[in-house]
């Protein structure tokens, strides 16, 4: 099983907007689990997009040009990406939706849509948190880090990084699977 995220230049437009004008991804995190749950490797990388980085996707996850100067575009990543992924039968995101379209939109550019080892099972934890989180005081947003406050009664501190909220994720999941057998 696979935990990852993304960090991205933006969010998605509508699906009719040209692929050009759809968001990149500037960081790409994962944690891959065993069926214990427990982390057997991880893969974390930085994105050069090849664009300025919008000032409010900075303000949001604090990645700037100069920290992507230097890095390699998703191409670069690709092969390194795919070998992470082979073999993985199930893969959880916050909100998966979102990150599954960002690594489509890449794979797109680069003309590998279909080249990539995609895992069959795709666990979006805000809909696995919804029925845990029927009562007044359930955050609304569904956010990660409401949820990680609602299972720990405490803030995770590096938000918005995607290895961070990567990290944050596994721990929910094993709070879920603890508590709600998931």
């Amino acid at each position: 099983m696979i935990v990852f995220d993304t960090e991205t230049t933006g969010l998605p437009l509508t699906e009719h907007a040209p692929l050009s004008s759809q968001p990149k991804i500037i960081e790409i995190a994962c944690i891959k689990l065993d069926f214990n749950l427990k982390e057997v490797e991880r893969f974390d990388a930085l994105v050069n997009p090849e664009m300025p980085i919008p000032k409010a996707a900075s303000a949001v996850n604090n990645i700037s040009d100069e920290d992507v100067k230097d890095k390699p575009p998703f191409a670069g990543i690709y092969n390194d990406l795919c070998n992470f992924f082979l073999g993985e039968k199930t893969v959880f995101a916050h909100n998966c939706p979102f990150d599954m379209n960002m690594l489509k939109f890449e794979l797109k550019r680069l003309g590998y849509e279909y080249q990539f080892p995609y895992p069959t099972e795709q666990m979006c934890t805000v809909e696995l948190s919804r029925p845990l989180l029927q009562s007044e005081d359930a955050p609304r947003s569904l956010r990660l880090m409401d949820l990680y406050y609602h299972a720990f009664d405490k803030k995770h501190s590096k938000a918005h990084r995607a290895m961070a909220d990567v990290e944050a994720l596994v721990e929910y999941i094993r709070w879920m699977q603890k508590n709600y057998l998931v």
